[in-house]
Protein backbone atom coordinates (compact mmCIF):
# COMPACT_ATOMS: atom_id res chain seq x y z
CA UNK A 1 0.00 0.00 0.00
CA UNK A 2 1.05 3.58 -0.67
CA UNK A 3 0.76 6.29 1.98
CA UNK A 4 -0.54 9.69 0.98
CA UNK A 5 -1.54 12.68 3.11
CA UNK A 6 -5.29 12.53 2.31
CA UNK A 7 -7.42 10.29 4.58
CA UNK A 8 -9.49 7.71 2.71
CA UNK A 9 -12.25 5.41 4.04
CA UNK A 10 -11.35 1.86 5.06
CA UNK A 11 -12.57 -1.12 7.07
CA UNK A 12 -10.42 -2.35 9.94
CA UNK A 13 -8.52 -5.61 9.49
CA UNK A 14 -9.80 -8.73 11.29
CA UNK A 15 -8.59 -12.31 11.53
CA UNK A 16 -10.48 -15.11 9.82
CA UNK A 17 -9.16 -18.20 11.63
CA UNK A 18 -11.45 -20.97 10.29
CA UNK A 19 -12.64 -21.57 13.85
CA UNK A 20 -9.13 -22.47 14.98
CA UNK A 21 -8.66 -25.26 12.41
CA UNK A 22 -5.03 -25.00 11.28
CA UNK A 23 -5.68 -27.46 8.47
CA UNK A 24 -7.61 -24.68 6.74
CA UNK A 25 -6.54 -21.26 5.44
CA UNK A 26 -6.23 -18.41 7.90
CA UNK A 27 -6.02 -14.81 6.76
CA UNK A 28 -6.40 -11.21 7.84
CA UNK A 29 -9.09 -9.48 5.81
CA UNK A 30 -9.67 -5.76 5.42
CA UNK A 31 -10.98 -3.14 2.98
CA UNK A 32 -8.77 -0.37 1.63
CA UNK A 33 -9.39 2.46 -0.81
CA UNK A 34 -8.38 1.76 -4.42
CA UNK A 35 -7.26 5.03 -5.99
CA UNK A 36 -7.57 3.66 -9.53
CA UNK A 37 -11.07 2.22 -9.03
CA UNK A 38 -12.30 4.98 -6.74
CA UNK A 39 -13.88 2.58 -4.22
CA UNK A 40 -13.14 0.21 -1.35
CA UNK A 41 -11.69 -3.14 -2.36
CA UNK A 42 -11.22 -6.28 -0.31
CA UNK A 43 -7.68 -7.37 0.53
CA UNK A 44 -6.25 -10.43 2.28
CA UNK A 45 -2.99 -11.32 4.01
CA UNK A 46 -2.38 -15.06 4.51
CA UNK A 47 -1.45 -16.27 8.00
CA UNK A 48 0.59 -19.46 7.58
CA UNK A 49 2.51 -20.31 10.75
CA UNK A 50 2.57 -24.07 11.69
CA UNK A 51 0.73 -23.81 15.05
CA UNK A 52 -2.42 -21.99 16.17
CA UNK A 53 -0.49 -20.02 18.80
CA UNK A 54 2.05 -18.80 16.25
CA UNK A 55 -0.73 -17.89 13.81
CA UNK A 56 -2.53 -15.76 16.40
CA UNK A 57 0.71 -13.96 17.20
CA UNK A 58 1.43 -13.43 13.52
CA UNK A 59 -2.12 -12.18 12.88
CA UNK A 60 -1.90 -9.70 15.78
CA UNK A 61 1.29 -8.24 14.33
CA UNK A 62 -0.21 -8.02 10.82
CA UNK A 63 -3.37 -6.30 12.08
CA UNK A 64 -1.33 -3.71 13.99
CA UNK A 65 0.77 -2.86 10.95
CA UNK A 66 -2.20 -2.68 8.55
CA UNK A 67 -4.21 -0.57 10.98
CA UNK A 68 -1.38 1.92 11.32
CA UNK A 69 -1.04 2.24 7.57
CA UNK A 70 -4.78 2.66 7.00
CA UNK A 71 -5.01 5.33 9.69
CA UNK A 72 -2.07 7.13 8.03
CA UNK A 73 -4.01 7.30 4.75
CA UNK A 74 -2.67 4.29 2.88
CA UNK A 75 -4.36 3.26 -0.38
CA UNK A 76 -4.02 0.38 -2.81
CA UNK A 77 -3.69 0.61 -6.59
CA UNK A 78 -2.31 4.18 -6.39
CA UNK A 79 -2.32 6.42 -9.43
CA UNK A 80 1.30 6.96 -10.34
CA UNK A 81 2.34 10.60 -10.51
CA UNK A 82 4.99 10.92 -13.23
CA UNK A 83 8.19 12.74 -12.54
CA UNK A 84 8.17 16.20 -14.17
CA UNK A 85 9.92 16.27 -17.55
CA UNK A 86 11.51 19.58 -16.76
CA UNK A 87 12.29 21.64 -13.67
CA UNK A 88 14.13 24.85 -12.79
CA UNK A 89 17.29 22.74 -12.47
CA UNK A 90 17.04 21.28 -15.97
CA UNK A 91 20.16 22.13 -18.04
CA UNK A 92 19.69 24.96 -20.51
CA UNK A 93 20.29 22.71 -23.55
CA UNK A 94 17.69 20.16 -22.44
CA UNK A 95 15.21 22.95 -21.72
CA UNK A 96 15.65 24.11 -25.33
CA UNK A 97 14.97 20.58 -26.58
CA UNK A 98 11.91 20.33 -24.34
CA UNK A 99 10.52 23.58 -25.77
CA UNK A 100 11.04 22.44 -29.36
CA UNK A 101 9.44 19.07 -28.69
CA UNK A 102 6.33 20.40 -26.95
CA UNK A 103 5.84 23.67 -28.76
CA UNK A 104 6.61 22.12 -32.14
CA UNK A 105 3.46 20.01 -31.87
CA UNK A 106 1.22 23.06 -31.62
CA UNK A 107 2.57 25.35 -34.35
CA UNK A 108 2.76 25.19 -38.12
CA UNK A 109 5.57 23.55 -40.05
CA UNK A 110 7.28 26.78 -41.08
CA UNK A 111 7.10 28.26 -37.57
CA UNK A 112 8.60 25.05 -36.23
CA UNK A 113 11.44 25.24 -38.75
CA UNK A 114 12.13 28.84 -37.70
CA UNK A 115 12.15 27.85 -34.01
CA UNK A 116 14.63 25.04 -34.68
CA UNK A 117 16.94 27.34 -36.65
CA UNK A 118 16.98 30.01 -33.95
CA UNK A 119 17.36 27.55 -31.05
CA UNK A 120 20.19 25.76 -32.88
CA UNK A 121 22.14 29.03 -33.07
CA UNK A 122 21.34 29.80 -29.43
CA UNK A 123 22.52 26.37 -28.25
CA UNK A 124 25.72 26.64 -30.29
CA UNK A 125 26.47 29.98 -28.62
CA UNK A 126 25.61 28.57 -25.16
CA UNK A 127 27.91 25.59 -25.69
CA UNK A 128 30.77 27.84 -26.77
CA UNK A 129 30.11 30.07 -23.75
CA UNK A 130 30.19 27.04 -21.45
CA UNK A 131 26.64 27.44 -20.15
CA UNK A 132 24.80 24.70 -22.05
CA UNK A 133 24.50 22.69 -18.81
CA UNK A 134 23.61 25.72 -16.68
CA UNK A 135 20.28 25.25 -14.85
CA UNK A 136 17.73 27.06 -16.99
CA UNK A 137 16.53 29.05 -13.96
CA UNK A 138 20.00 30.60 -13.66
CA UNK A 139 19.92 32.11 -17.15
CA UNK A 140 19.69 35.82 -16.36
CA UNK A 141 19.52 39.25 -17.98
CA UNK A 142 23.30 39.51 -18.31
CA UNK A 143 23.45 36.27 -20.29
CA UNK A 144 20.58 37.43 -22.50
CA UNK A 145 22.55 40.58 -23.34
CA UNK A 146 25.63 38.42 -23.95
CA UNK A 147 23.69 36.52 -26.62
CA UNK A 148 22.57 39.84 -28.09
CA UNK A 149 26.23 40.90 -28.31
CA UNK A 150 26.98 37.60 -30.05
CA UNK A 151 24.40 38.37 -32.74
CA UNK A 152 25.90 41.83 -33.25
CA UNK A 153 29.40 40.43 -33.77
CA UNK A 154 28.52 37.30 -35.73
CA UNK A 155 30.30 37.20 -39.11
CA UNK A 156 28.33 35.89 -42.09
CA UNK A 157 30.14 33.00 -43.77
CA UNK A 158 28.55 33.91 -47.09
CA UNK A 159 28.97 37.66 -47.25
CA UNK A 160 31.52 38.43 -44.52
CA UNK A 161 29.20 41.03 -43.01
CA UNK A 162 29.42 41.61 -39.26
CA UNK A 163 26.19 41.36 -37.29
CA UNK A 164 22.86 39.88 -38.29
CA UNK A 165 20.18 41.92 -40.02
CA UNK A 166 17.63 43.78 -37.90
CA UNK A 167 14.83 41.45 -38.91
CA UNK A 168 16.96 38.37 -38.18
CA UNK A 169 17.89 39.81 -34.79
CA UNK A 170 14.23 40.42 -33.97
CA UNK A 171 13.34 36.88 -35.01
CA UNK A 172 15.92 35.45 -32.61
CA UNK A 173 14.64 37.56 -29.73
CA UNK A 174 11.03 36.68 -30.55
CA UNK A 175 11.79 32.95 -30.52
CA UNK A 176 13.62 33.11 -27.20
CA UNK A 177 10.93 35.28 -25.65
CA UNK A 178 8.43 32.65 -26.73
CA UNK A 179 10.49 29.84 -25.20
CA UNK A 180 10.81 31.59 -21.84
CA UNK A 181 7.11 32.54 -21.86
CA UNK A 182 6.33 28.87 -22.53
CA UNK A 183 8.38 27.79 -19.50
CA UNK A 184 6.86 30.54 -17.33
CA UNK A 185 3.38 29.40 -18.31
CA UNK A 186 4.30 25.91 -17.10
CA UNK A 187 5.46 27.42 -13.81
CA UNK A 188 9.06 26.32 -14.41
CA UNK A 189 10.46 29.84 -14.50
CA UNK A 190 9.35 33.18 -13.10
CA UNK A 191 11.10 35.81 -15.23
CA UNK A 192 11.75 36.33 -18.94
CA UNK A 193 15.24 37.82 -19.44
CA UNK A 194 14.65 38.42 -23.14
CA UNK A 195 11.96 41.02 -22.45
CA UNK A 196 14.83 43.39 -21.66
CA UNK A 197 16.05 43.16 -25.26
CA UNK A 198 14.27 45.41 -27.72
CA UNK A 199 13.33 44.16 -31.15
CA UNK A 200 14.88 46.17 -33.93
CA UNK A 201 12.76 47.89 -36.49
CA UNK A 202 14.05 47.85 -39.98
CA UNK A 203 13.10 47.34 -43.53
CA UNK A 204 11.38 43.99 -43.64
CA UNK A 205 13.01 43.11 -46.91
CA UNK A 206 16.61 43.49 -48.07
CA UNK A 207 16.03 41.76 -51.39
CA UNK A 208 16.56 44.14 -54.30
CA UNK A 209 14.17 43.90 -57.26
CA UNK A 210 15.56 43.70 -60.79
CA UNK A 211 15.18 46.39 -63.43
CA UNK A 212 13.79 45.44 -66.87
CA UNK A 213 17.29 45.85 -68.37
CA UNK A 214 18.75 43.51 -65.74
CA UNK A 215 16.03 40.96 -66.42
CA UNK A 216 16.86 41.00 -70.13
CA UNK A 217 20.54 40.47 -69.38
CA UNK A 218 19.73 37.69 -66.92
CA UNK A 219 17.46 35.94 -69.46
CA UNK A 220 20.09 36.04 -72.19
CA UNK A 221 22.80 34.58 -69.96
CA UNK A 222 20.43 32.03 -68.45
CA UNK A 223 19.07 30.69 -71.75
CA UNK A 224 21.87 31.34 -74.24
CA UNK A 225 25.11 31.17 -72.26
CA UNK A 226 24.61 28.68 -69.45
CA UNK A 227 21.43 27.11 -70.93
CA UNK A 228 19.79 26.80 -67.52
CA UNK A 229 16.21 26.60 -68.80
CA UNK A 230 14.90 25.28 -65.50
CA UNK A 231 16.22 28.33 -63.65
CA UNK A 232 14.46 30.65 -66.08
CA UNK A 233 11.21 28.77 -65.53
CA UNK A 234 11.76 28.90 -61.77
CA UNK A 235 12.27 32.68 -61.57
CA UNK A 236 9.16 33.14 -63.70
CA UNK A 237 7.13 31.19 -61.13
CA UNK A 238 8.44 33.64 -58.52
CA UNK A 239 7.81 36.64 -60.76
CA UNK A 240 4.25 35.78 -61.76
CA UNK A 241 2.94 33.99 -58.66
CA UNK A 242 4.80 35.83 -55.87
CA UNK A 243 5.98 32.55 -54.35
CA UNK A 244 8.68 32.19 -51.72
CA UNK A 245 11.62 30.44 -53.43
CA UNK A 246 12.76 27.77 -50.99
CA UNK A 247 9.66 27.15 -48.93
CA UNK A 248 7.05 27.16 -51.71
CA UNK A 249 8.32 27.19 -55.31
CA UNK A 250 10.94 24.44 -54.88
CA UNK A 251 8.35 22.20 -53.20
CA UNK A 252 5.61 22.56 -55.81
CA UNK A 253 4.38 19.39 -57.51
CA UNK A 254 2.77 18.96 -60.91
CA UNK A 255 -0.60 18.28 -59.23
CA UNK A 256 -0.53 21.82 -57.85
CA UNK A 257 -0.68 23.30 -61.36
CA UNK A 258 -4.38 23.49 -62.21
CA UNK A 259 -6.06 24.91 -65.28
CA UNK A 260 -6.29 28.51 -64.12
CA UNK A 261 -4.55 28.57 -60.77
CA UNK A 262 -1.65 27.15 -58.81
CA UNK A 263 -2.42 25.60 -55.45
CA UNK A 264 -0.14 26.53 -52.57
CA UNK A 265 -0.89 23.78 -50.02
CA UNK A 266 -1.07 24.51 -46.30
CA UNK A 267 2.08 22.55 -45.52
CA UNK A 268 4.08 24.93 -47.74
CA UNK A 269 2.32 28.22 -47.11
CA UNK A 270 3.57 30.73 -44.58
CA UNK A 271 0.11 31.12 -43.01
CA UNK A 272 -0.56 27.34 -42.95
CA UNK A 273 -3.61 27.77 -45.20
CA UNK A 274 -4.21 26.18 -48.60
CA UNK A 275 -4.71 28.97 -51.14
CA UNK A 276 -4.70 29.57 -54.90
CA UNK A 277 -2.86 32.09 -57.03
CA UNK A 278 -3.85 32.87 -60.60
CA UNK A 279 -1.72 31.75 -63.52
CA UNK A 280 -1.01 34.86 -65.63
CA UNK A 281 -0.85 34.52 -69.40
CA UNK A 282 2.94 34.85 -69.48
CA UNK A 283 3.41 31.93 -67.08
CA UNK A 284 0.81 29.80 -68.85
CA UNK A 285 2.83 30.13 -72.05
CA UNK A 286 5.89 28.75 -70.22
CA UNK A 287 3.88 25.97 -68.57
CA UNK A 288 2.76 24.80 -71.99
CA UNK A 289 6.21 25.28 -73.55
CA UNK A 290 7.79 23.10 -70.86
CA UNK A 291 4.83 20.66 -71.08
CA UNK A 292 4.60 20.56 -67.29
CA UNK A 293 1.08 19.13 -67.09
CA UNK A 294 2.19 16.04 -69.03
CA UNK A 295 4.42 14.80 -66.19
CA UNK A 296 3.19 12.50 -63.38
CA UNK A 297 1.13 14.46 -60.87
CA UNK A 298 3.33 13.50 -57.92
CA UNK A 299 6.54 14.80 -59.55
CA UNK A 300 8.13 17.97 -58.25
CA UNK A 301 8.05 20.77 -60.81
CA UNK A 302 11.80 21.34 -60.29
CA UNK A 303 14.47 18.68 -59.83
CA UNK A 304 18.21 18.12 -60.33
CA UNK A 305 17.50 16.63 -63.75
CA UNK A 306 16.49 20.07 -65.03
CA UNK A 307 12.90 18.94 -65.48
CA UNK A 308 10.08 17.63 -63.24
CA UNK A 309 11.15 14.62 -61.18
CA UNK A 310 10.31 12.47 -58.13
CA UNK A 311 12.87 14.12 -55.80
CA UNK A 312 12.71 17.73 -54.62
CA UNK A 313 15.69 20.07 -54.85
CA UNK A 314 17.75 20.85 -51.78
CA UNK A 315 17.28 24.28 -50.25
CA UNK A 316 20.36 25.91 -51.80
CA UNK A 317 20.12 24.48 -55.32
CA UNK A 318 18.27 27.33 -57.01
CA UNK A 319 20.03 29.99 -54.94
CA UNK A 320 23.38 28.70 -56.20
CA UNK A 321 22.22 28.56 -59.82
CA UNK A 322 20.76 32.05 -59.59
CA UNK A 323 23.98 33.39 -58.04
CA UNK A 324 26.01 31.86 -60.86
CA UNK A 325 24.03 33.80 -63.46
CA UNK A 326 24.17 36.97 -61.39
CA UNK A 327 27.95 36.71 -61.28
CA UNK A 328 28.08 36.58 -65.09
CA UNK A 329 25.77 39.61 -65.21
CA UNK A 330 27.98 41.57 -62.75
CA UNK A 331 25.13 41.80 -60.24
CA UNK A 332 27.02 40.72 -57.16
CA UNK A 333 27.71 44.09 -55.56
CA UNK A 334 24.28 44.34 -53.90
CA UNK A 335 21.69 42.06 -52.30
CA UNK A 336 20.31 40.57 -55.49
CA UNK A 337 18.93 37.09 -54.93
CA UNK A 338 16.01 34.82 -55.75
CA UNK A 339 13.58 36.67 -53.50
CA UNK A 340 14.13 39.75 -55.64
CA UNK A 341 12.19 38.08 -58.46
CA UNK A 342 9.05 38.10 -56.33
CA UNK A 343 9.48 41.82 -55.63
CA UNK A 344 10.14 42.44 -59.32
CA UNK A 345 6.81 40.80 -60.19
CA UNK A 346 4.90 42.76 -57.55
CA UNK A 347 6.31 46.05 -58.83
CA UNK A 348 5.54 45.19 -62.46
CA UNK A 349 1.94 44.18 -61.75
CA UNK A 350 1.27 47.21 -59.58
CA UNK A 351 2.67 49.66 -62.09
CA UNK A 352 0.59 48.01 -64.82
CA UNK A 353 -2.70 47.93 -62.89
CA UNK A 354 -2.48 50.14 -59.74
CA UNK A 355 -4.87 47.50 -58.34
CA UNK A 356 -3.90 46.91 -54.71
CA UNK A 357 -6.66 44.31 -54.23
CA UNK A 358 -5.22 42.30 -57.11
CA UNK A 359 -1.77 42.48 -55.51
CA UNK A 360 -3.27 41.40 -52.17
CA UNK A 361 -4.93 38.35 -53.73
CA UNK A 362 -1.84 37.23 -55.64
CA UNK A 363 0.37 37.80 -52.56
CA UNK A 364 -2.16 35.90 -50.42
CA UNK A 365 -2.21 38.66 -47.84
CA UNK A 366 -5.01 38.35 -45.31
CA UNK A 367 -5.16 42.07 -44.60
CA UNK A 368 -4.99 44.89 -47.14
CA UNK A 369 -2.78 46.85 -44.72
CA UNK A 370 -0.11 44.17 -45.14
CA UNK A 371 -0.17 44.75 -48.89
CA UNK A 372 -0.03 48.52 -48.46
CA UNK A 373 3.00 48.21 -46.15
CA UNK A 374 4.68 45.81 -48.59
CA UNK A 375 4.22 48.21 -51.50
CA UNK A 376 5.56 51.11 -49.46
CA UNK A 377 8.67 49.11 -48.61
CA UNK A 378 9.17 48.61 -52.34
CA UNK A 379 8.86 52.37 -52.91
CA UNK A 380 5.33 52.20 -54.31
CA UNK A 381 2.46 54.32 -53.07
CA UNK A 382 -1.26 53.88 -53.65
CA UNK A 383 -1.87 57.58 -54.31
CA UNK A 384 1.53 58.51 -55.63
CA UNK A 385 0.17 61.26 -57.91
CA UNK A 386 -2.16 62.77 -55.34
CA UNK A 387 0.42 65.29 -54.10
CA UNK A 388 0.80 66.80 -57.58
CA UNK A 389 -2.10 69.12 -56.77
CA UNK A 390 -0.44 70.37 -53.55
CA UNK A 391 -0.77 74.22 -53.75
CA UNK A 392 2.19 76.54 -53.33
CA UNK A 393 2.51 78.33 -49.97
CA UNK A 394 1.41 81.68 -51.45
CA UNK A 395 -1.61 80.26 -53.25
CA UNK A 396 -5.12 81.05 -52.01
CA UNK A 397 -6.86 78.15 -50.34
CA UNK A 398 -9.97 76.87 -52.08
CA UNK A 399 -12.63 74.48 -50.84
Amino acid sequence: MSKIPTRYPYREPILFDSNGDISKRWYVGYYAWSEQKGQLVRKRVIVNQPTAKERYEQAKFIIEIITQELEAGAVVDPIEVPEPEISPLTPLGKACDFFLDKRGKTVGKNTNIAYKKDIREFKAWAEKAGILNLPVSQFNNQLAFAFSDHLDTKVSKRTGKIGVAKKTYSNFISTLRTMWAFLINREILKDNPFLKLQKRKGRSTQHIPYTPAQVRTFKKICLDDVEDHQLWLFVNFLYYCFLRPREEAQKLRIKHILKKTIVVPAELAKNNLTEHVKIPKGLEVLIQEYKLREYPSTYYVFSKDGKPGPVALNDKYMYDHNRRVLARADLTDQDYDLYGWKHTGVIALYLATKDIKLIQAQCRHKDISTTDKYLRELGLFLYEDALDCFPEPSADHTN
